[in-house]
Formats: C-alpha cells, structure tokens, sequence
C-alpha cells in the first residue's frame, strides 16, 4: 500500500519496473494518491490505470484511489512479503524530485508487526472513503487543467517580481535619512546599519510605501516597479 500526496508521470517512470515486477510475482498493490493543489499529473493516473488494466484477471493485481480528504497530504508505505513487514514514512512524494533529490529523507522500519498494524488500519480507514481513480479521472483532469493556467500565471507574476526584486537591491546599501526610505534588503544575513539606525531615531518617519517582511519577499510581484518599499525583519 503506497500512500502520497503528489504523483507525476515522471515518479510513475521512477517505479514502473518495480511495480510490474511485483505484479508479475503476485503482488497486490494499492495507490491512494491526493488532490491537493492539483499537483498529481493526469497522465501519472492514466498510466498507472493503463498498468492496471493490462493486469486485469491475472494473478497479480493494482488499484489506484484518490483520497477523499482534498489537503490529504500522507507519504506513507506499507509492504508485506510473507511475514516480513516494512514501513516506511518519509518526506518524498511520489515525482520525479521527490525520489532524487536530495534533502528528502524517508525512514524504513523493518520487522515490527504492531507498527506496520496501526500504519494498515490508518489507510484502510482512509480508503473506506476513497474516490475510484478510474471514475474520477475525468473529472480530476479538467480541473488539473484550471490551475495549471492559474499556477502558469502565478510563475510569471513570480519571476517578475523576481526580476525586480534583484534590480532593486542594486540600491540596497543607498544613504537615507529619517524621513525617506529607498528599497532596503535586511535580514539576519545582511544587515544595513543606516537603516536600522535611522528607523529607531525617527519619530515620525513619513514612509508612504509598503512594509513587507523578508519571508514574504516572494510577493514583491504585488508592488509596481515605481514604487519604493522597506523590507527589514519583524525584530
């Protein structure tokens, strides 16, 4: 039983082996695969519905589930192999990223039946609500499509707030005074003293410009480029 939050087509190609194999000795599988954001490819489903289908009233067999719940978000594994058991929990989703790159950590526990117990009944409590892959794929693929156009625009409001936000630190150490504030970058890896210094001794500073903290800065996009703002940390 395999449990993820975001599949892609390029996870499906990381695996497809390994499941055929499996199900060529036998095996039975299940995916139970989320929605959220509508991350999982349409195409990652089709082929593992396509997988499905060509093992249809053979020995081994493979079901695929969305979970019910839209902000399911699990990366949990079960195997059992005769009376061995494995779980593992672990960071990586089911992409091409998530099982090669690097920072992702997944812990594997072996041999411990009471564990592997209590992580089975979690995701047989799951399924029991499941939505079959194979009747709300359709369905799944329409709205994938949506926000991919919505996450497109997203990139491209991103990357020009980006661009704008390396064009404006150019002026990042610039002289102030108490009473106007340029484009300033501070956090706890730089620090502008001019600033600081003249932020704590102005009384009444006139900043008619945004305040924006640095772990928002990713937001910049929503400042036009005629606009002055002041980035400093919460402290």
């Amino acid at each position: 039983m395999i449990a993820t939050a975001f599949l892609t087509k390029a996870g499906v190609a990381e695996i497809e082996g390994q499941i055929c194999a499996a199900l060529d000795n036998g095996a039975h599988i299940t995916f139970l695969i989320g929605r959220y954001e509508y991350v999982t490819e349409p195409k990652a489903i089709r082929k593992l519905l396509t997988i499905q289908k060509s093992y249809q009233g053979r020995k081994g067999n493979l079901k695929i589930f969305f979970d019910a719940d839209y902000e399911f978000h699990f990366k949990l594994s079960l195997f059992r192999i005769n009376r061995g058991y494995t779980v593992i929990i672990g960071s990586s989703n089911l992409t091409g990223k998530g099982l090669s790159s690097r920072g992702e950590d997944n812990l594997e526990i072996e041999g411990h039946k009471g564990l592997y117990n209590q992580h089975l009944s979690l995701l047989k409590e799951r399924i029991s609500t499941k939505l079959e892959a194979s009747k709300q794929i359709d369905e799944y693929a329409k709205e994938y499509a949506r926000y991919k156009k919505l996450r497109r625009a997203r990139n491209r409001a991103n990357n020009r707030g980006a661009n704008l936000w390396t064009k404006r630190r150019a002026i990042s150490h610039s002289e102030v005074t108490a009473s106007s504030f340029p484009f300033c970058f501070v956090d706890s890896y730089e620090k502008d003293k001019t600033l600081i210094k003249h932020i704590k001794q102005a009384t009444e500073p006139n900043i008619p410009n945004q305040w924006i903290s640095f772990e928002v800065k990713k937001h910049a996009q929503e400042y036009g480029a005629n606009i002055e703002i002041v980035v400093c940390d919460a402290t």
